[in-house]
């Protein structure tokens, strides 16, 4: 799924990393699987948060559909605190 100028939201290393964090996967985990830093890996956490919390309930929607997991209760609820923890810090 793309923006409407064809981009699309995630790049493929966001939506890797995306799907790691959602099987409760830790950062040092993503960071040993993906073969890239922790650091790294909590950038693309940022970048994956901005535009799902900047984008909205239609793009959830998206990313749900699109996000070849099935998104439990509690992977969910752990995405909702870390939005908005992540837009109430700082």
């Amino acid at each position: 799924m793309s923006n409407q100028k064809g981009k699309p939201l995630l790049t493929n290393r966001e939506r890797e990393v995306f799907e790691l964090l959602v099987q409760d996967r830790t950062t040092k985990e993503i960071a040993q699987q993906l073969f890239i830093s922790e650091k790294t890996v909590r950038n693309h956490i940022s970048n994956v948060m901005w535009c799902i919390c900047k984008k909205g309930e239609k793009h959830m929607e998206w990313l749900v559909k699109a996000t070849p997991l099935l998104l439990t209760v509690n992977a969910m609820l752990n995405y909702v605190l870390t939005c908005v923890s992540f837009f109430t810090e700082g």
